[in-house]
């Protein structure tokens, strides 16, 4: 059984109904499971043929399940991330609704959020082609794991496949309860700190490789914040916000 940093166990079985994302930390023929489940409603906006709409989709469920694997967290401790990712025919509590943003629909989008004082941050994210997740209760902002959430595509991901696996992998860390680790200062973002568990991962010209920073790849460190995340039903930040959110626990403890 996993243990936290103060040797006490850890428990997650949130599944059913009401999550929209169902999560489950267990211990199987003595290895540590963490297993991720996910059903998406594609509210689907592009103008693209059925075809490459499927693709586009497989693409995004492709960067869902690159938080999958091996990885070490709480003082050395070996867990088994897997991700179970598949469509929903219709929208739900219990789904994770995906918004695929053609040009049109995102300058619709853009002004429905024009000088709307109580969502300035995600106009901020539109007005610069940003993909971006959310709470979808009006005037809520924060993140529990029984909130409904969801994920808004704009053109600019669908450039390529790639780009698109990327992004996706990026805003379900927001889903799972993360934060931006990367620095902007139009956001209000300062950058996450030169903590040693994730210096390994520092370019002093790009950032770090992470996913919350370049969307790179996911490390001990999400993995430990997102078990944080729904064990606390706390949102876990790599920087402050405005001064005004805390850091997770999770940065300088090792792994």
């Amino acid at each position: 059984m996993i243990t936290g940093f103060d040797g006490k166990p850890i428990e997650i079985e949130k599944k059913g109904f009401f999550y929209p994302v169902s999560m489950e930390l267990c211990e199987e023929d003595n290895q540590n499971y963490l297993h991720i489940n996910v059903r998406s409603y594609f509210a689907s906006a592009l103008t693209d043929g059925k075809e490459q709409i499927d693709r586009w989709k497989e693409c995004i469920f492709d960067g869902f399940s690159d938080w999958a694997g091996e990885y070490t967290v709480f003082g050395g401790q070996q867990l088994t991330v897997t991700v179970k990712a598949e469509e929903s025919s219709s929208p739900s509590v219990d789904t994770v609704p995906i918004l695929c943003l053609s040009e049109e629909k995102a300058k619709e989008f853009i002004l429905q959020y024009t000088n709307r004082e109580q969502h300035a941050d995600i106009e901020k994210a539109l007005l610069a082609q940003r993909s971006f997740s959310t709470t979808m209760i009006e005037g809520v902002v924060s993140w529990n794991s029984i909130l409904p959430r969801y994920i808004v595509l704009m053109p600019t991901a669908f450039e390529s496949e790639h780009i698109l696996r990327r992004t996706s992998r990026h805003e379900f860390g927001h889903i799972l309860g993360l934060g931006d680790s990367y620095k902007d200062s139009s956001l209000g973002y300062k950058g996450v700190g030169m903590y040693h568990d994730i210096l390994p991962y520092y370019d002093k010209k790009k950032g770090f490789d992470m996913v919350m920073d370049n969307c790179g790849p996911v490390r001990n460190n999400d993995i430990e914040m997102v078990i944080l995340a729904f064990f606390t039903n706390r949102f876990q930040n790599y920087q402050s916000f405005q001064n005004a959110m805390a850091v997770s626990h999770a940065l300088g403890r090792g792994n």
